[in-house]
């Protein structure tokens, strides 16, 4: 787990917030632990900056939810709406994102680490630059989505849907991606594969200079 500093952090402890509503709260600079926040109403809610441990996050409406710097890890985000949520320069870990629902959600620069985003909606989703290692996508669908210049080694995409998506510039090193739908996914020379490029266009992806 991250070290995360809390001298001069506002601490929410063991609280059950499932009533309050939570739309456009700022929740900015906080340390959360053990707070359960289960189908809570947190539209545009902010938590950037905060430290979120062992939170209870399923089944919550978190569209448009800021997380921007946000540390996050032991959480659960298990069936919530996170459209349009930007993780910017966030670090997640040891979290649970299944069957959620991640549409033009933005990662760009996060960190990730052993997160399951087993069987959701990634629509657009922005990763570009994002740094993940013992992720799972398996049967996620990630069309549009934006991997350009990303590290996503040893992840996994089984049965993920890729379609039309940009991996250019994206090291793929020790994934299964080769066991993904794949469609029109773009690459160029500086995309790092396990197999050659002869491969990569049998597969479905597009070589671009």
């Amino acid at each position: 787990m991250h070290k995360y500093n809390t001298a001069k952090t506002d601490i929410i402890d063991s609280k059950d917030m499932r009533t309050e509503n939570l739309d456009d709260k700022n929740l900015d600079e906080k340390f959360l632990n053990d707070v359960n926040l289960n189908a809570a109403e947190a539209r545009s809610v902010s938590f950037a900056g905060s430290h979120l441990h062992q939170v209870n996050l399923s089944r919550a409406n978190l569209e448009e939810a800021n997380f921007n710097k946000a540390n996050i890890d032991d959480t659960q985000f298990k069936l919530s709406e996170m459209n349009h949520a930007v993780f910017q320069n966030a670090r997640l870990e040891n979290s649970q994102l299944r069957n959620v629902s991640l549409v033009k959600a933005d990662f760009y620069k996060a960190k990730l680490k052993n997160l399951s985003f087993l069987n959701s909606h990634l629509l657009e989703t922005n990763f570009s630059k994002a740094k993940a290692r013992a992720c799972s996508f398996v049967k996620c669908d990630l069309s549009y989505a934006s991997f350009r210049g990303a590290d996503f080694r040893k992840c996994s995409f089984y049965q993920a849907h890729l379609k039309n998506v940009d991996m250019r510039g994206c090291d793929l090193r020790q994934t299964d991606i080769d066991l993904a739908d794949i469609e029109d996914v773009l690459i160029d020379n500086k995309t790092k594969l396990d197999f050659n490029l002869k491969r990569a266009k049998e597969l479905g992806f597009i070589y671009t200079s």
